[in-house]
């Protein structure tokens, strides 16, 4: 997980799109790697879920859970000093949400992925 919490830059219907600095300082780039840091797919995974999260009172009243990652195409490396932009496109289902997210960093597309989230409670 990053220690950064990102920037709310749009939050509306259908769309939310998030800035982070991805500090150098982050513990992951230790060992990932330690002569050509780059940031890990998983945390750009973690990071749409946890701006997904905790954005979500924004298209349902009820507590929502990951159900699926049913993509993910990296593109390009994001690495420490970049800027992480993430547009997510939001899809209210029945039943969920379905996520379209893409990564862009200063040199371009990064990676884009798909989530899928169930909701929880009656």
């Amino acid at each position: 997980m990053l220690r950064t919490e990102s920037e709310i830059i749009v939050l509306d219907s259908d769309r939310l799109v998030t800035s982070r600095p991805i500090a150098e300082s982050e513990p992951v780039f230790a060992g990932h790697y330690p002569a050509f840091p780059i940031l890990p797919g998983v945390l750009l995974v973690d990071a749409a879920h946890r701006d997904v999260v905790r954005s979500a009172s924004a298209w349902t009243d009820r507590p929502i859970r990951l159900a699926g990652l049913d993509s993910v195409r990296f593109s390009a490396p994001v690495f420490p000093g970049d800027v992480l932009e993430t547009e997510c496109a939001v899809s209210v289902v029945e039943n969920g949400l379905e996520v379209k997210a893409t990564f862009r960093n200063g040199r371009g597309r990064a990676a884009g992925v798909r989530l899928r989230y169930e909701l929880e409670g009656p």
